[in-house]
């Protein structure tokens, strides 16, 4: 629920004798959100208090009597976008979806969004995930940091009755725990060494040309930083000091220690300084990989696929509300 119509609901709250509280406690019988993927929500659920739309109090003030909240219970997927993808016309999932809350839509900057991408097979394929990270929708869902997920998510999701990043995590289409390479080891050094004994390329035939790749060095060691520069150099791409509209490549390594903290600092540079993505955003760019892709290309002598070394991002996130001012008492009218 935003700010002004925390406002006003809690006005509405006053007015029907109830109080308002800003934290869940003992004393707390009823919560009112908007959607379900809030911490809030995963508490109360926890603490079997009540959850119910917005629209329960509006409701309750105009019918001066307070409403059964049993009819007025929060959908799992209230205020969720949904984007689908490869799912055949007889599917039931679409209804099932939006019988909980859910709005069909393929708009990428709707807030709230999630891709759900249809198994062929359970569990799918290799051949078939490579034709699905293939898939433009679910490219492009990955560079506004939209969660892909597979279908299986919606009957797990229902079963929890809430939005998880647990969950999400579990279902997941792309790989969530990439290869972590932070340091060189004598092995990679010397395959690395060996590989640069090749005879340099010309720029025209360059694997890397025509990339811009920005580097975020993360918990990689300094050899290791300096071979990602020697192996980007050596293959013509263009290194970025800073992530602009022309960048098409984010290199990443992934601490295993700290991996939420460090997919917020990767979101926090790809958009700009923020966990939260404008619509207005026109990137991130089309790949965040790990460093393990430039290298992996750089010993094979040719540009590989970066769909394999995706990093993946978590959900993006909500913009965290001020603490909301006293609720302001609205006039009553019978």
């Amino acid at each position: 629920v935003g700010k002004e119509e925390k406002e006003r609901l809690g006005g509405i709250v006053g007015l029907m004798g109830g109080m308002v509280l800003d934290q869940l406690n003992s004393s707390v019988t009823l919560l009112v959100a908007g959607h379900s993927n809030t911490a809030k929500v995963h508490a109360a659920i926890s603490q079997h208090i009540d959850i119910v739309k917005a629209g329960w109090v509006a409701a309750s003030y105009e019918s001066r009597r307070r409403l059964d909240p049993s009819e007025w219970e929060l959908p799992t997927f209230e205020a969720t976008t949904i984007i689908l993808s490869g799912f055949p016309p007889t599917s039931p999932t679409p209804d099932l979806l939006t019988k909980n809350g859910g709005m069909l839509s393929v708009d990428l900057n709707a807030p709230r969004s999630v891709l759900i991408v249809h198994q062929e097979t359970s569990p799918p394929t290799e051949e078939f995930q490579k034709e699905v990270l293939s898939r433009s929708i679910v490219r492009a869902a990955y560079s506004h940091c939209i969660p892909v997920v597979w279908d299986t998510w919606v009957a797990e999701t229902i079963s929890d009755s809430c939005i998880t990043e647990k969950c999400i995590s579990a279902h997941s289409v792309i790989n969530n725990e990439p290869q972590v390479l932070t340091k060189i080891d004598e092995p990679l050094e010397e395959k690395l060494t060996k590989a640069f004994e090749r005879p340099p390329m010309q720029y025209n035939e360059a694997p890397f040309k025509g990339l811009t790749v920005y580097l975020h060095e993360g918990d990689a060691d300094e050899k290791c930083v300096q071979w990602v520069h020697a192996c980007l150099g050596r293959f013509g791409a263009l290194r970025s000091a800073t992530v602009t509209p022309l960048t098409t490549h984010i290199v990443v390594a992934s601490p295993e220690s700290r991996p939420l903290l460090h997919q917020q600092q990767i979101i926090q540079i790809a958009t700009g300084g923020t966990t939260y993505v404008p619509p207005h955003i026109a990137f991130p760019p089309s790949y965040i990989v790990t460093i393990q892709w430039v290298f992996d290309s750089f010993l094979a002598g040719q540009r590989l696929s970066a769909d394999q070394y995706l990093y993946s991002l978590s959900q993006r996130a909500d913009p965290t509300p001020p603490p909301p001012p006293r609720p302001t008492l609205l006039p009553f009218q019978p």
